[in-house]
């Protein structure tokens, strides 16, 4: 992949940093408010620090879904550029399945592991261990409902925990795929001038 993927796949893998970072601070202002109400407290700026957080997050995870959806679309076409043949997925195809309802249960994953395999990639469970993960974090999500306006303690601790480690491993495994499928693609037809630019 020349320059231009290079740069995507790292600001993908320094959004994903940062997108674990804002769900710790969600996860421990969430507890704390947790803590104030079930101690007839008002959250007073926890309120705010709760909301602002909120927004953080999920403006960060659309940034993140944006420039991870550009590197995959990069990454498929430097593909059929460098490998002809290799690949019989299209670049906006790649990117289309993740909002196909029941498709996108499975497409995006295969899509990436034909991406893998394509280059050269050996088979392994790195690419199916963080598509469990990514579902797993989503589900985990969802189940937030669960907890009702006012959990306990107990209850708001172990949902956070669980939620900030799923969505920590799916994050950091999806950012060993890129870098994976980052490294194949620089071992094919990149001249000595297009690795220069990458790491100058």
């Amino acid at each position: 992949m020349g320059g231009r993927g290079a740069r995507l796949a790292w600001a993908t893998r320094a959004l994903l940093a940062v997108q674990i970072a804002l769900h710790v601070l969600s996860t421990a202002a969430g507890i704390t408010l947790t803590a104030l109400h079930r101690s007839g407290t008002e959250g007073g700026v926890w309120n705010d620090v709760g909301v602002g957080l909120w927004w953080a997050v999920r403006l960060e995870m659309l940034a993140t879904a944006v420039v991870f959806f550009a590197w995959l679309h990069d990454a498929v076409r430097a593909t059929h550029e460098r490998l002809p043949g290799a690949l019989d997925v299209k670049p906006g195809s790649a990117v289309i399945v993740w909002f196909v309802p029941l498709a996108n249960l499975f497409a995006p994953y295969d899509v990436i592991r034909r991406l893998d395999a394509a280059n050269g990639g050996a088979p392994t469970s790195l690419i199916l261990a963080w598509w469990v993960a990514f579902w797993a974090r989503a589900l985990v999500n969802a189940a937030a409902g669960a907890l009702g306006g006012h959990p306990s303690i107990a209850a708001r601790v172990g949902y956070g925990v669980v939620s900030l480690g799923t969505s920590a491993l799916a994050a950091w495994l999806c950012a060993r795929v890129i870098w994976r499928i980052e490294r194949l693609q620089a071992g094919h037809g990149r001249s000595i001038e297009e690795l220069a630019r990458v790491f100058s």
